[in-house]
């Protein structure tokens, strides 16, 4: 994967995530599934920060895997 395809993949995450709502949401619901109870009652009680958080996690996450792609990409 090319540099610039790589850089332009990042914006696409990143934009998708931010602009899309039901997006955005379909990806909170997979990482609030994986609460237990006490970590969803925590979660309600201060859900505006976490999900900012959680999202900008998300979106560090996939950039990772991006960059995962491209390395096995060169061993191939």
């Amino acid at each position: 994967m090319n540099f610039l395809r790589k850089n332009t993949f990042c914006l696409f995450i990143e934009n998708a995530i931010q602009k899309d709502i039901k997006f955005r949401n379909y990806l909170k619901g997979i990482v609030i599934g994986r609460f237990t109870l006490e970590e969803y009652k925590k979660y309600i009680r201060n859900s505006s920060p976490l999900n900012k958080r959680m999202m900008s996690m998300v979106i560090a996450r996939l950039k990772d895997q991006i960059q995962l792609l491209e390395i096995q990409e060169v061993l191939l």
